[in-house]
């Protein structure tokens, strides 16, 4: 996992665009109200009018309370659970989140095999999960494809995070054409499960640039919790929490990845790659491994240095050097650009190939 600086001048862009766009769309989708930006592109446009249902009605209410909206949208993490729950309390009477995990078991079965009894449970907390829907619209407002407004894009373009924020392993570029139609982009992981959270689906910092892979095949719904794992907006040191090591397998005769914790008393470190599946997942780049070893024993820890001298009118530093000689990044602020630079320079360093 790599950490997200929300000090950066793109990170705090990305943030303030975020917020009042969401924040103007839902003003103006629910309670029609403009800001007072005449070049809003929210707005602006027209909404389609619609008829609100009673608990959609009661949470517009609750988000016109002092701050409540803003909480929501651009609170920190530490913040956020609490105000899920009291916006789930609100809604459906005698919330808890035992009665949640409840709701969501009848909510997988067939509707037509649904007792009475738990018709009348499931209904409540579905109300509010479809209100929160109609407010936030994450999967379709946000996630649309219009080129000419604030969406998903727009928001993995300004934070420009070209790997994975969770492997460091993908690249993650936002592309688009001279047209403005998109290409590509990262895909958002909602740390706190969007299906348990609904109403942090578009909170900025529950709103991770991930791949794919971590998004979709691994992490999933997995229900993440600030007490037990690490958090990217939160944790500075994430990506040194835990190093990549090796060993080789005698049976299968070839070296294996591992990962450590860098102190194994933290539970939450072993807990977030575990769940991550980290190891499993990076010890997929064997021959990348191996091509290090070989390295290794060609060249021992001079590599660098001979590459230095090799070019003398060039005046490349060390990290130019580095980055041409491993395609990665030196520094841990910058292994975002790069993919698999927190595991090359984890190998590197045990190989004593770097410094």
């Amino acid at each position: 996992m790599l950490f997200l600086d929300e000090t950066l001048p793109e990170i705090v862009k990305a943030k303030v665009e975020h917020v009042n766009a969401v924040t103007c769309r839902i003003n103006k989708k629910i309670y029609n109200k403009s800001c007072a930006n005449a070049k809003c592109k929210v707005c602006s446009r027209t909404q389609k009018a619609r008829s609100p249902s009673t608990t959609v009605q009661r949470l517009a209410i609750l988000l016109m309370r002092k701050g409540i909206l803003n909480l929501v949208i651009a609170g920190k993490p530490d913040k956020l659970i609490r105000i899920s729950t009291i916006l789930w309390q609100q809604l459906v009477p005698g919330f808890t989140w035992t009665g949640y995990h409840r709701y969501s078991l009848i909510n997988n079965k067939d509707a037509a095999k649904r007792s009475l009894v738990e018709r009348q449970f499931h209904e409540p907390y579905n109300n509010a999960v479809n209100a929160f829907k109609v407010v936030f619209e994450y999967n379709t407002w946000f996630n649309g494809d219009d080129k000419d407004r604030y969406d998903a894009y727009t928001l993995a373009m300004n934070l420009n995070r070209n790997t994975c924020t969770y492997c460091n392993r993908i690249y993650t570029h936002t592309v688009a054409r001279v047209s403005g139609s998109k290409v590509m982009r990262p895909q958002f992981d909602h740390w706190f499960s969007k299906s348990k959270h609904p109403a942090l689906s578009m909170s900025f910092y529950n709103l991770i640039p991930s791949c794919s892979v971590c998004n979709s095949s691994i992490k999933g719904t997995l229900d993440f919790d600030l007490s037990t794992h690490l958090h990217p907006y939160i944790d500075v040191d994430c990506h040194d929490k835990f190093v990549y090591s090796y060993k080789y397998n005698r049976s299968s005769r070839r070296y294996n990845v591992n990962i450590a914790s860098s102190n194994p008393l933290d539970l939450k470190i072993a807990q977030t790659y575990d769940d991550l599946k980290l190891k499993e997942v990076f010890d997929t780049h064997h021959a990348e491994l191996a091509d290090l070893l070989k390295i290794k024993k060609a060249y021992s820890t001079k590599y660098i240095n001979k590459m230095i001298a090799a070019f003398p009118r060039m005046h490349l530093s060390y990290k130019e050097v580095y980055r041409l000689a491993f395609g990665a990044e030196f520094d841990g602020s910058d292994f975002y650009k790069r993919p698999l630079s927190k595991f090359k320079k984890d190998i590197l360093k045990e190989l004593k190939l770097v410094r």
